[in-house]
Protein backbone atom coordinates (compact mmCIF):
# COMPACT_ATOMS: atom_id res chain seq x y z
CA UNK A 1 0.00 0.00 0.00
CA UNK A 2 1.54 3.28 -1.12
CA UNK A 3 0.96 6.48 0.78
CA UNK A 4 0.16 9.42 -1.47
CA UNK A 5 0.49 13.07 -0.48
CA UNK A 6 -0.77 16.28 -2.03
CA UNK A 7 0.75 19.62 -1.01
CA UNK A 8 -2.20 21.99 -0.90
CA UNK A 9 -1.61 25.68 -1.43
CA UNK A 10 -4.02 28.33 -0.25
CA UNK A 11 -4.45 32.07 -0.10
CA UNK A 12 -5.96 33.48 3.08
CA UNK A 13 -7.67 30.15 3.79
CA UNK A 14 -9.09 29.64 0.30
CA UNK A 15 -7.72 26.56 -1.44
CA UNK A 16 -6.16 26.94 -4.84
CA UNK A 17 -7.98 25.21 -7.69
CA UNK A 18 -5.16 22.68 -7.87
CA UNK A 19 -6.39 21.03 -4.64
CA UNK A 20 -9.18 19.16 -6.42
CA UNK A 21 -7.03 18.53 -9.49
CA UNK A 22 -4.30 16.93 -7.36
CA UNK A 23 -6.83 14.61 -5.76
CA UNK A 24 -8.09 13.43 -9.14
CA UNK A 25 -4.56 12.92 -10.45
CA UNK A 26 -3.38 11.08 -7.34
CA UNK A 27 -6.40 8.79 -7.33
CA UNK A 28 -5.28 7.43 -10.71
CA UNK A 29 -2.35 5.76 -8.94
CA UNK A 30 -4.63 3.48 -6.99
CA UNK A 31 -7.31 3.27 -4.37
CA UNK A 32 -5.15 4.31 -1.43
CA UNK A 33 -6.29 7.47 0.36
CA UNK A 34 -4.49 10.69 -0.51
CA UNK A 35 -3.21 12.76 2.40
CA UNK A 36 -3.46 16.53 2.07
CA UNK A 37 -0.57 18.53 3.50
CA UNK A 38 -1.51 22.11 4.34
CA UNK A 39 1.02 24.60 5.74
CA UNK A 40 0.78 28.09 7.14
CA UNK A 41 -0.11 29.84 10.35
CA UNK A 42 -3.11 31.13 12.24
CA UNK A 43 -6.77 31.28 11.39
CA UNK A 44 -6.31 31.17 7.64
CA UNK A 45 -4.58 27.81 8.01
CA UNK A 46 -7.50 26.47 10.04
CA UNK A 47 -9.92 27.62 7.34
CA UNK A 48 -7.81 26.00 4.62
CA UNK A 49 -7.69 22.72 6.55
CA UNK A 50 -11.46 22.73 6.97
CA UNK A 51 -11.86 23.22 3.22
CA UNK A 52 -9.30 20.50 2.47
CA UNK A 53 -11.18 18.08 4.74
CA UNK A 54 -14.19 18.41 2.43
CA UNK A 55 -12.10 16.83 -0.35
CA UNK A 56 -9.52 14.68 1.44
CA UNK A 57 -10.16 12.00 4.05
CA UNK A 58 -6.82 12.75 5.75
CA UNK A 59 -5.41 16.26 6.30
CA UNK A 60 -2.06 17.00 7.92
CA UNK A 61 -1.69 20.55 9.24
CA UNK A 62 1.74 22.11 9.72
CA UNK A 63 1.26 25.30 11.71
CA UNK A 64 4.27 27.57 12.16
CA UNK A 65 4.81 31.27 11.53
CA UNK A 66 7.75 30.52 9.23
CA UNK A 67 5.45 28.51 6.96
CA UNK A 68 3.13 31.47 6.36
CA UNK A 69 5.10 32.40 3.26
CA UNK A 70 6.27 29.14 1.63
CA UNK A 71 8.08 30.95 -1.19
CA UNK A 72 10.16 33.12 1.13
Amino acid sequence: MAQLFAYITHTEGTLDDSAAELLVAASKFGRDPVTAIVTGSGGTLDAACQEAAKLYSVVWKFDHADLGYPNA
